[in-house]
């Protein structure tokens, strides 16, 4: 008690840490919500992006008419021959009939894949189109996500 006193009395004692001002944290905890709010919207926005670029060149490929490389996107298989594959894609397809500019409206993720919503720019509802997650082979989606 007594070193306590002296302690007092000389001015020897350790001096508790000066408080953060008021101002400051709140400055750290608004740049705090500002990084975690962006970050969270840039992983939303993009976390897609590699299904939906695989879309894009897709339908690319069809409308300069390289319809064999765009068939090789697709995850075809012994039924689902070139031939069938033209009637729904091609110059005067099923799907692409009327088409002027395609664009990515959204996309979803569903399972193993993403379901990519198109719009084909004719009128039409949307095309649902499934990405495999792994090849990125495309297909039709057994779920219309889009509509």
């Amino acid at each position: 008690m007594a070193d306590l006193i002296a302690n007092i009395l000389t001015g020897d004692h350790v001096a508790p840490k000066p408080s953060m001002p008021l101002r400051h944290k709140v400055q750290i905890g608004i740049a705090v919500f500002v990084v975690v709010s962006l970050g969270s919207f840039l992983v939303w926005k993009f976390i897609n992006y590699r299904e939906e670029r695989q879309v894009t060149h897709f339908f690319q490929d069809l409308s300069q008419g390289q319809y064999d490389q765009a068939y090789a996107l697709w995850d075809a298989d012994d039924h689902y021959k070139m031939k069938d594959f033209l009637d729904d894609f091609g110059k005067e397809g099923f799907y692409t009939q009327g088409a002027r500019e395609t664009r990515v409206v959204t996309s979803k993720g569903h399972g193993g894949g993403v379901v990519v919503c198109v719009d084909l720019g004719n009128g039409k509802k949307e095309l649902p189109i499934l990405v495999n997650k792994d090849s990125l082979k495309l297909s039709y989606s057994p779920v219309d996500r889009c509509n």
